[in-house]
Order: structure tokens, then sequence, then C-alpha cells
């Protein structure tokens, strides 16, 4: 058999040597040895032509699996999960897993697997051994969908390339024409969770050719750190990045390989991730590290375009990511841990704020939640009038991380608004209407059937009224806090408004000076145990705080300030102290709302960017800890 060693679109094929027209074509001629082992001859101009060379076995780098019912996936903490956003996991960047195969019917890989090769014929989309399913669920198992786990870039494409037999191993000569094909294929990054101690030819010349083609190959940097470490390939390949494991402590593991070829590490023990059949298991290894990685890797490449640092190539987001390691061995690189523990929140505040752009407040509402949520995760979404912020300022208590805000009005459902409807919520799904005939007509409603979604209008005679009305809706008619703001204006609702969203809690409004008698009573029935003010004395009074504890027998508690953008750091304080970033808007521009409002699922606090007389953002050191910063100022 012969395996053609050339990023073209004839490569890995078995039909014969091709001619050599570029300096990295070979022939690599499989050819049976003894003991049934095989050797490669590879013919071409270089050192290597006409000798017989090794096609060592590769073996899946796991070792024993743990308690597969331990549901606790602590690597995601560990390497700053929290800072992800919705939509933007991986989108656009296609893996390749080099491996036994991906589960491509696994429920928590729906969709994700687009494509794939075998070398045992067609069979790419099945997973016997598991190893393959295992690693995929990593990278790309889809998130925020109630169930399950979640991967670290489940917006990726990933392409299966099946190459490890049913006992876990692989020829070297079947992977190399496994990497070939994916090269072909067009796929940004390749995880091969596969290690010998042979370093192969056949190996090394299709690794060299898939970085010659701008692919980035991770791999493992192998399991035998306590049963004679041998240097392990194809991590020690030059150019390849090797990652080791980490226990729950970030201390190196003791199976760990260790040596120069180790650039960085990531979780390796109890890992949580898929298992064929549609279950989950908990596995360890140096296998489950270098998937980390690789949904590292895909957020900043995926990211970057769109954030101040620009895109970048695949060379600089891998050492953006060995840069922004935690040092957790001996100081500096070490053999066991590499540059340290993988840290994708630091890499991804190193690429500076996003920001969301558009020309009208439909498009910059549509924007904001394609970045908060990926395709079709919406479970419903809130339509708001486009004509002002009087209905909308309540609706956040029913956004969340998978409940998008946009905007509509008398003209009908904006072409925006259209487009982000159509690739975020699913037909049949509902979709509230927040404000009577007047401001969404019925016209909304038709377009919305017609589009196969389900219309529910909540609205009130006033704003005050239709606060009411969405605090009576079954997901927060029960709440036990509830936040309380002005109707006289939009900056300090719009500040707490995430804080509602991101806690599943109502926020009611009323006059700044009276409690609204609607309120009063809603407030008396409810007999919530905590009420928060959104606001200084000059937004709602001192007569107005007696009277809610008057009514409710509870002391509210005030999150305020002298000013609109001390009252967003206040609310931020309070109510959001654990979020990772901020949205930033321009709480002097009477469009700003729409920005506020809509990137309430981000679940990031608003920060109110510099105003009149050049006020600053009190915000010193959140860029230099683990927060990311959306810039929705228009």
């Amino acid at each position: 058999m012969a395996v053609l060693l050339v990023a073209a679109p004839a490569a890995a094929t078995t039909e014969g040597p091709a001619q050599d027209t570029t300096s990295h074509v070979r022939a690599a001629f499989v050819e049976p040895h003894v003991d049934d082992a095989r050797v490669v001859r590879i013919e071409g101009a270089g050192p290597d032509t006409a000798q017989a060379l090794p096609d060592p076995r590769l073996f899946v780098d796991a070792v024993d699996r743990a308690d597969p019912y331990r549901v606790h996936q602590w690597g995601l903490d560990v390497i700053g999960e929290e800072v992800l956003l919705g939509g933007e996991r991986g989108a656009g960047i296609t893996v390749a897993v080099v491996d036994s195969g991906v589960d491509a019917a696994h429920p928590e890989l729906a969709g994700a697997v687009v494509d794939g090769w075998s070398v045992f014929g067609t069979d790419w989309g099945h997973d016997t051994l598991g190893h393959g399913t295992a690693v995929a669920g990593i990278i790309a198992a889809r998130a925020d969908d109630g169930t399950g786990m979640a991967g670290l870039a489940d917006a990726v494409d990933i392409v299966s390339v099946k190459v490890v037999d049913p006992d876990g191993g692989a020829w070297a000569s079947d992977v190399a024409e496994g990497i070939l094909w994916a090269v072909d294929r067009g796929v940004d990054v390749i995880n091969i969770s596969l290690t010998t101690d042979v370093d192969a030819p056949v190996l090394r010349h299709a690794v060299r050719i898939a970085m010659e083609e701008g692919v980035v190959v991770v791999a493992s940097a192998g399991n035998h750190g306590s049963d004679g470490n041998a240097t392990m390939y194809p991590a020690a390949v030059e150019g390849v990045v090797g990652v080791a494991p980490l226990e729950e402590s970030l201390a190196g593991t003791t199976f760990g390989s260790h040596g120069d070829w180790v650039d960085l590490s990531a979780p390796g023990t109890r890992v949580f991730t898929t298992a064929p059949g549609g279950g989950h298991t908990v596995v360890n290894g140096g296998s489950f590290a270098a998937p980390f990685v690789v949904g590292a890797l895909a957020h900043l490449l995926s990211v970057a375009p769109h954030t101040t640092a620009g895109p970048l190539s695949p060379d600089s987001a891998i050492q953006r990511l060995v840069d922004s390691t935690v040092d957790v061995g001996r100081r500096g690189w070490d053999e066991r841990t590499g540059a340290g523990a993988l840290d994708l929140a630091a890499a991804l505040v190193d690429l500076g704020p996003r920001r969301i752009l558009g020309w009208g407040r439909a498009e910059r509402a549509a924007s904001l939640a394609a970045t908060a949520i990926g395709d079709g995760r919406a479970t419903s979404a809130v339509l708001v009038s486009d004509d002002g912020w009087a209905d909308a300022l309540s609706g956040t208590g029913l956004v969340g991380p998978d409940v998008p805000l946009l905007l509509a009005g008398h003209g009908g459902i904006p072409a925006a608004t259209r487009r982000e409807l159509s690739r975020v919520l699913p037909r049949g799904s509902e979709v509230v209407l927040l404000g009577g005939e007047q401001v969404l007509p019925q016209l909304v409603v038709d377009e919305l059937e017609a589009g196969g979604w389900m219309p529910v209008r909540v609205s009130g005679p006033s704003r005050i009224e239709t606060a009411l009305a969405v605090a009576s809706r079954p997901s927060l008619a029960e709440s036990d806090t509830v936040l309380l703001a002005s109707a006289d204006g939009w900056v300090d609702a719009v500040a707490g408004g995430v804080a509602a969203a991101r806690l599943g809690v109502p926020l009611l409004l009323t006059s700044g000076e009276v409690l609204h008698p609607a309120v009063a009573a809603h407030l008396a029935a409810l007999q919530p145990t905590t009420i928060v003010l959104l606001g200084g004395p000059a937004a709602l009074s001192m007569d107005l705080e007696e009277a809610v504890a008057a009514t409710t027998g509870v002391t509210p508690t005030r999150a305020g300030g002298m000013d609109r953008r001390e009252t967003a750091e206040a609310i931020r304080d309070l109510l959001l102290a654990d979020a990772a970033g901020m949205t930033v808007i321009d709480g002097w521009d009477d469009d700003a709302w729409v920005d506020g409002l809509a990137a309430s699922p981000l679940g990031l606090p608003i920060a109110i960017a510099p105003g009149p007389g050049g006020a600053t953002i009190q915000s010193s050191g959140v860029l230099a800890t683990r927060q990311r910063v959306v810039d929705a100022a228009s």
C-alpha cells in the first residue's frame, strides 16, 4: 500500500506514488514485516529514500476510567470557562479528531460532527472504543442546553478521522494518511491524542505538511511518566503543541510523560465527557488534556477578529495560550507542566474589548444576541418596541443565557430581528411581545405566526402595569427577590436588568417619589424576602423606601450612587460581583437602552462609558483580572 504524503487534492491516496513536484512530496510504501509489524519505504529525494523505516503503532493516551457517575467538570472552572460568551464558542473553526472515530449520533454532539474519513471504510461516525467520542465531547459537547455537559467550543465543526482500531492502536502510516486527509478537508486544528515512542518519518512528514499548510497540530504529551518516560511522538515533533495532564490541584500527574516536548498543561484527571451510545463517562489521561487546548484555541481563532486584537495567525494564537498560562510547577517552564496551566480567561482578556457594531437599534440588538447565544440555542425570545424603552425595561426578568431580547415595531419585524430569530430560535418556540398593539401591532403577531413561532403578548395600561404583568409570569411569580427601579428613566433599570436576567428575578417599576398602588399591592401579596432599590435617593426617594418597608415588613437594600455611573457600579458590586467581565454602554446616549437591554443574556454587569465632564469608569484592574469587556457603546 502506498500513502502519498502531500497536502493536495489527491492526498492520502492508496493508489500509488505521484510525481514528486514539490519539496515535500513523498510516496510512503507500507510493507508487511515480521511478527505482524510493518515498515515504510519513502520514495523521493532525501536521506530516508529506500530505507526500511519503522511504521510503529500509536496508542490512545488514556489510563483507567474513573467513577463514571461523577459529574463534575472541574476542568472548565480552572481554565476560566466563566468568561465564555454563548455565541462565540469556536464558530467558524473546523477541528479534526484523529482517533477511534466519533459517535456522530450522540445527543451532545448533535450537528457538531460534519464529516469524516476512516482507514477502515465508512465507519467514521461510529466509535466502539469510545476514546474519540470522549475527546470530541471535551471540545464540542453542546453547552447551555440544560442537559449533560458543556464542551469548550461547541460551535466548532468536528471532522472525525478514524485510524484507531478496537484494541486502541493505530499504525503511524494510517495516522499520517488521516492527517493529510484532514489537511485537504480544510481543517484549522488537528487533535491527536495518540502516542508512540518511535520517531517515525512517515508521521513526522505528515505533521510537517499540516503545519506548512497553516494547520495547528495539538497532541497528548504521553502517559508514560512513571513507565520509563520515553520521548513521545507526535508531541515531540517540532512545532506540535504538546499538552501534559494536570490533577485538580493543578499539579502535574505522576503518570504524565515529561520532557522538552511539553508546551503547556491542562486538566487530565477525572474529566467528565461523552461516551458512545448517548452516555457520559469520567476519564483520566493525557488524551483528555489535549482537547482542552484545542477548544481554547478554537475560541481564540473565532473571537479575535471581533476584538481590538484583530485576527490571529495559528502561531500567534498558540503563543497567546502559552503566554497566558498559570505557572504551576517550578518557576518558569518545567518539563512536567511546560509553560504552565491553560488559562483561557487570561488569553481572551488579552485580546481586548469585543466591540458590538450595528447601524440601527434592531441591528445592534441582533448583534448582541448573536454574541450571547449560539445557533439554535434559544428556548424563547422577547420582542420589545423599537420606538422607546417604556415597556422594554421590565423584560429582562424573562431574558437569560438562552432567551434573547430583540426589537420590532410598527413596520413589523425588521430584517435583522428576523434573521436572528431564524438563527437562534427553533420554530414552534414562544416569542413574548412586551406591550400592547399600539407599540407592537398585529402585523408583528402575524409575521411571527407565519414564521412558525408562537407569539404571546404581555402588556398593561402603562409601563408600570406591564412590569407587573411580566412579574406574574410563571417563571417569576414566586420569586423571593424583587428589584425596584424608577419608571421615569432607563439607565438604572437597564443596569439592574442584567441582574434580573442573570438571577431570574422580576424588575418592577414605580414613580420615583411615591410607591405606585399596584406595585404596593403586588409586594404585599408576594411578601418577598429581599427587595433591592436601584438608584440613589434622587431616583427612588427616602419616602418611597419607607413605604416599601411598611408594605412588606422588609427593609430594602439600596444599590445606588450619586449618578448613573456610580449606581451601575453599585449594582455590579451588590448583585453581580462574581461576573467575569462587563458590558460598556454610553449612559448619556438616548439609544443606549437598546444596547444595555439586549446585552442582558450575556449576564455581564453594565458599566457606563465616560460621559459629560470626562468622568471615568471606576474599574481599575478589570483587564488584569479574569474578566472581559463587551463594548456595546454605539
